[in-house]
């Protein structure tokens, strides 16, 4: 009789285990409605560079509105060799008007974006789905030209912009948590400054155009 006790109270605590378990399994996947992204960025990043890399994060406002905000960063290195002459008087020693440079520039590129979303198909989960997206963009810039020939000088140059952007992309789930995020746009420059060093060289490095296109991609973790 006493094993009879035993072998009921353990059919019973096994079968509130099953039942235990199985309300574990059926319970709701929780709402994930923050992003993290890794990407590039090409467009007004500068004259001549490579796209930008960057990073961002993305939450939802509510259930179609949402806020991106992300940094980028680019740096190059242009190396070149020029020769040439300038117009000078005939009392003028050839040597002192003519140029053999080798020139090296140094970009770094550094920009700040915030950027409201808005989800343009219903029902979607956060991180998914076409949306049109208005913000601005903030970026820094340097520059730095040394020549080989000592009559060149050396050109450092600062900028900062504003830039107001205006993009239309896609976010695409791929699977329960990743996501890619595609956009096409264009930015304009709404204020501009910049900063140029001690220069004794020739030419003008231009900084800036006030419209161009944009586009990116990234790759989103959803959680």
């Amino acid at each position: 009789m006493k094993h009879s006790y035993f072998f009921a109270a353990l059919l019973g605590l096994c079968m509130g285990e099953s039942i235990s378990a199985a309300g574990q399994t059926s319970a709701p996947v929780p709402l994930r409605s923050h992003v993290l992204t890794v990407g590039f960025r090409g467009g007004n990043c500068g004259v001549g560079q490579p796209a930008e890399y960057t990073l961002g994060f993305e939450t939802a406002l509510s259930t179609r509105f949402r806020l991106h905000t992300g940094v980028g960063y680019n740096q190059q290195t242009i190396r070149s060799h020029d020769q040439y002459i300038v117009y000078h008087p005939d009392s003028t020693p050839l040597e002192e008007a003519s140029y053999n440079d080798h020139s090296r520039t140094r970009r770094r590129h550094v920009s700040l974006t915030t950027q409201v979303r808005y989800v343009l198909e219903r029902g979607k989960a956060p991180g998914v789905g076409l949306y049109v997206g208005g913000g601005v963009v903030g970026t820094y810039e340097t520059r730095s030209m040394t020549h080989t020939d000592v009559k060149l000088g050396n050109e450092n140059f600062q900028a900062w912009r504003a830039q107001a952007a205006l993009h239309i992309g896609r976010q695409w789930a791929l699977g329960s948590r990743l996501a890619l995020d595609t956009f096409i746009g264009g930015e304009a420059i709404v204020l501009g400054l910049r900063d140029r060093g001690q220069s004794r060289s020739v030419g003008h490095l231009p900084f800036d155009t006030l419209l161009t296109p944009t586009a990116g991609a990234a790759v989103g973790y959803r959680f």
